[in-house]
């Protein structure tokens, strides 16, 4: 598991483990002279959006934070799951990695959507976080949505024509 270390100072307790401020920590000594604090490192990845365009493709970016910076280096996985949009179609599949260097707090991951000119809903797929580690996930999913800017198709209404059939005979 990863952790941070943080001097808690001054506090008064005769625990060897001891819990401050939702986070674990270990005094050493009844006299205080060594004290830490470990918190649990937590990543969270944020929704995107992107308009669709009409051709090629624009890229959707997907934020994933950590709430503490890396003390070590630290990589996560990505892979993306079908919601209303559908992979190879509405967007490119491709699975990567998002790796945090010591003291990084901010990565980005991208999926390519594809354009087109049909007149659809907006559409969703998602892309999770796998392979933690150590890592305790606040939001291992992030829900990425395809804004739609096809116009809806213009009907021409067609007069009716009448034809009579007659009867040639044969």
């Amino acid at each position: 598991m990863y952790w941070t270390f943080q001097d808690w100072g001054g506090r008064n307790s005769n625990d060897l483990i001891e819990q401050h401020n939702g986070t674990w920590g270990l005094v050493m000594d009844e006299e205080q002279s060594v004290r830490a604090n470990f918190t649990p490192i937590s990543i969270n990845i944020q929704d995107a959006v992107v308009q669709e365009g009409d051709t090629g493709t624009a890229a959707m970016t997907f934020n994933v934070t950590l709430l503490t910076p890396a003390s070590e280096l630290m990589t996560l996985n990505t892979t993306q799951a079908m919601g209303a949009a559908v992979a190879g179609l509405d967007y490119v599949t491709a699975s990567g990695t998002v790796v945090f260097q010591l003291e990084i707090k901010l990565r980005q991951s991208q999926v390519q959507v594809r354009g087109d000119l049909l007149d659809e809903a907006d559409e969703t797929f998602d892309v999770i976080l796998s392979d933690p580690g150590g890592v305790i996930p606040l939001n291992e999913t992030g829900v990425g949505t395809i804004l739609d800017d096809d116009d809806q198709p213009n009907l021409t209404m067609v007069p009716s024509i009448d034809l009579f059939e007659g009867n040639s005979g044969e």
